[in-house]
């Protein structure tokens, strides 16, 4: 089921997304600077499920206007629920976030706690500042100017566990002027602000050979945390990037764990 594009208006701009398939609502946030196809693989596998997947293009992304020149994750929080508006009214859904979009989903839980049922939550870091290393590599993805190889070092190293193949868009579809908007929007909160996740359930998924969001520093103090309102599942062979390495097994777990929470029709 192919997925067809769709806008909405907010005061600040257009936010444009990918839609498909019908049912209960799911929305789907990238990570930084990276854009709503992320999710492709994802959207079709839950879509077909009888689920409608929603992936939102960031600011500057795919249609969706840049906005304001600083805006605050509150501010990003709302481009979120303009669309949930659209699309589910106030029946609330479940958000999948990655990486910076895991900050962006338990934003949205916070501030508006009654219209979201759960969040997925992969690479959720946000506590524990990043080791140096991953950090460079992970800004170095951005620099477009750098000699594709060294690029595709970097990329392997902040993104992707060791031996696993690094797709043609992962190399590309890199967009730095979001990043740095995404990046000063959440500099400019602490990671108490988002942490709790509004107190919805949330599911953790994390790689195993994650270098900027390392399972002890993640997983383990969310755990510590909430308790039972964190389920967790940890996957080898995976790292930061996680959608593209182990697409299926993230399909299979994401699947089960929407349909746990009700409300689900087999198709």
């Amino acid at each position: 089921m192919s997925a067809k594009h769709h806008t909405v208006t907010t005061p600040h701009g257009q936010v444009s997304y990918l839609a498909s398939g019908a049912g209960s609502v799911v929305v789907m946030l990238a990570s930084l600077g990276r854009p709503a196809e992320d999710f492709n693989h994802l959207a079709a596998r839950l879509s077909d499920k009888g689920y409608r997947t929603i992936a939102v293009q960031p600011r500057g992304v795919g249609g969706t206007d840049r906005g304001i020149e600083n805006p605050t994750m509150g501010d990003l929080a709302e481009d979120i629920v303009a669309v949930i508006d659209a699309e589910a009214g106030e029946v609330p859904v479940f958000i999948i976030g990655h990486a910076f979009g895991n900050r962006l989903a338990r934003t949205v839980a916070v501030m508006y706690p009654v219209r979201v049922r759960a969040l997925v939550l992969l690479a959720a870091g946000g506590k524990v500042p990043i080791a140096k290393k991953a950090r460079d590599a992970l800004i170095g993805t951005f620099v477009l100017e750098d000699p594709e190889e060294r690029r595709l070092e970097d990329i392997r190293y902040a993104l992707f566990a060791e031996g696993n193949p690094v797709p043609p868009e992962w190399i590309d579809n890199w967009y730095p002027d979001t990043a740095t908007l995404q990046s000063s929007a959440v500099q400019s909160v602490s990671y108490e602000s988002f942490w709790s996740g509004g107190g919805r359930p949330m599911l953790v998924i994390a790689g195993k050979a994650d270098t900027i969001a390392p399972v002890e520093d993640t997983v383990a103090h969310l755990k510590e945390s909430y308790g039972d309102q964190i389920s967790v599942a940890e996957l080898e062979a995976a790292g930061h990037a996680l959608l593209p390495e182990q697409p299926e097994k993230i399909a299979t777990l994401v699947f089960d764990y929407l349909k746990s929470q009700g409300e689900y029709e087999e198709r």
